[in-house]
């Protein structure tokens, strides 16, 4: 999110009228549906913003980059709008900070190239066709990407320890069974409603359990063990497919100097 040049201007006289235009894209790869925007810090005594419709309602979808959308598309720009501001009485200068917060469920999607050995170490002369290593993932645009695949298996059992990490610079919400605060993500959230995030994998296309399945984030990382009892007779490749499920809150901030009129009402 950004504000748009001049919206909202740097300064404004009492009596003026005050517009905030703030513009947002979505940079990761998936849809954004029902994200939520809020905009606060300011005297409502003073200052009387309403969003402009259609552009301006409190609610937002954004759709991901795709192939044919590789920087994520323009979603829209949401207005507010005071026709008049008034101020305080015996001041000149009146300071206001005005916050936009924006927030969202989203999804994490990553993969990652695995191979599945059942001599890891070894211990018999074989040509495989590939070795157990430790993985790393791409970037996917997502606010919480997946920052490395850590691999232990036995010929009964494979395992990963699958790191994360908020890179986005807002905060994660958490979500439990696909919930997520976003009613009350601009106001004070507890303990409880922060920085969890639900994972799921797949390992061709099998489900893994993982351990525990929702992960807490200490300092913006955390990690999860996911594991599948699956018997391996011989080396291959396949994919890991890893799903973070999570909310996330974003915000800007703009100050903005209302002055008093020269002349007006003895001031001056």
């Amino acid at each position: 999110m950004n504000f748009l040049p001049g919206a909202p201007p740097d300064r404004i006289y009492e009596g003026d009228s005050l517009s905030l235009l703030v513009e947002f894209s979505n940079k990761g790869a998936v849809n954004i549906e029902e994200g939520r925007l809020y905009i606060s810090g300011y005297d409502r005594e003073y200052v009387h913003l309403s969003p402009l419709a259609p552009t301006g309602l409190p609610s937002f979808r954004a759709e991901g980059k795709s192939y044919y959308n590789p920087e994520g598309s323009l979603s829209a720009t949401a207005e507010y709008y005071d026709p008049r501001v008034s101020m305080p009485e015996d001041t000149d200068v009146f300071d206001q900070t005005f916050k936009v917060t924006g927030c969202y469920r989203y999804r994490t999607e990553a993969a990652a190239t695995v191979c599945l050995d059942p001599d890891p170490f070894n211990i018999r002369p074989e040509d495989k066709v590939c070795i157990t290593r430790d993985t790393t993932v791409g970037p996917t645009g997502a606010p919480v990407a997946v920052t490395y695949v850590q691999q232990t298996s036995t010929r009964d059992r494979i395992q990963f320890r699958i790191g994360m990490q908020n890179v986005g610079g807002g905060l994660v919400l958490s979500s439990e069974r696909g919930y997520v605060p976003l009613d009350q993500c601009h106001t004070e959230l507890g303990r409880d409603q922060i920085n969890k995030v639900e994972i799921s994998a797949f390992l061709s296309g099998e489900a893994l359990t993982c351990q525990p399945d929702q992960v807490r984030l200490v300092n913006g990382q955390g990690s999860a063990f996911c594991f599948i009892n699956k018997r391996v007779d011989e080396a291959y490749q396949t994919v890991l497919n890893i799903y973070l499920s999570y909310g996330y809150r974003d915000s800007i901030s703009r100050q903005v100097q209302i002055l008093r009129l020269p002349g007006s009402d003895g001031m001056y």
